[in-house]
């Protein structure tokens, strides 16, 4: 019923299908991503997939794909705009494109976290008159002390092994809490049991 809901006559949908359907050429992700919002082109891009008519794809990926793009565009100056891109495609973009599972939500919020992190530090230190180039650890410092802030420990660490920054410091993030180390065994098998007996 949500289908055929979607597919009313006179809406977004239906519009829509009949153009994708009537020229081959429209049949792509990138078509679909610029013909609507996500809720618009939801139904069209599942039914196409469903008849083999567009290839599956990671929808999340595919949308946090498109926000980085955005996310990155609001950075003025092209070289830090370049620096933050280069790392975004290194530590985020190839270790998701690695997954042979679909993304979980979970995965891709701490990075949008991260990567908005970074651009609202470079904001801060343009506003003061400085750049990336010459941001100090007093710089991080102050700005990591303002409030509630982003970790921007692995951001830091990479721009500077990689000689766009100096060697700058910030707290890590804390890890997941979930340490497989910490638990013998037999405690891992009795709650597998418990599990799988439930």
């Amino acid at each position: 019923s949500k289908i055929v809901y979607a597919f009313e006559r006179g809406t977004v949908a239906c519009t829509l299908i009949t153009r994708v359907l009537a020229d081959p050429a429209l049949r792509t992700h990138a078509f679909l991503d610029q013909a609507g919002s996500e809720y618009q082109t939801r139904a069209v891009r599942s039914v196409l997939i469903d008849q083999g008519l567009l290839p599956p794809r990671d929808e999340l990926l595919a949308r946090f794909e498109l926000w980085l793009h955005d996310a990155l565009a609001e950075i003025s100056d092209p070289g830090e705009r370049r620096t933050v891109t280069q790392y975004a495609r290194w530590r985020h973009l190839r270790a998701l494109r690695r997954n042979t599972m679909p993304s979980r939500s979970g995965q891709l919020s701490w990075r949008r976290i991260e990567i908005t992190g970074i651009i609202e530090l470079l904001a801060w230190v343009h506003a003061r008159g400085g750049s990336l180039v010459s941001l100090a650890q007093a710089d991080v410092d102050e700005w990591l002390a303002g409030g509630t802030r982003p970790f921007l420990h692995h951001f830091l660490t990479w721009a500077g092994r990689d000689g766009t920054t100096r060697r700058l410091t910030a707290p890590r993030p804390p890890s997941g809490g979930l340490n497989p180390q910490a638990m013998s065994d037999d405690e891992r098998w009795r709650l597998f049991a418990d599990v799988t007996s439930d």
